[in-house]
């Protein structure tokens, strides 16, 4: 089970992380035209560690789809 945090309110993010852990939550954005970096950065970065930040904005899902990731 994952979760997406496509319309997700921090509050419901933080208690995401509370109940599953950052390996079970996928950044994700409904906007394929605009660049997300900062928006998705900025909607993490005061409610997650940095080691959260990297599994929720890329590892999880690489990890997902047996992808490599830097």
């Amino acid at each position: 089970l994952y979760l997406g945090t496509v319309k997700a309110k921090p509050e419901d993010i933080v208690k995401a992380l509370d109940v599953l852990g950052a390996e079970k939550l996928i950044a994700g954005s409904d906007s394929p035209y605009a660049d997300m970096k900062y928006e998705m950065r900025d909607k993490f970065e005061d409610i997650t560690s940095e080691k959260e930040r990297e599994l929720i904005l890329g590892k999880n899902i690489a990890k997902l789809m047996n992808l490599s990731f830097p």
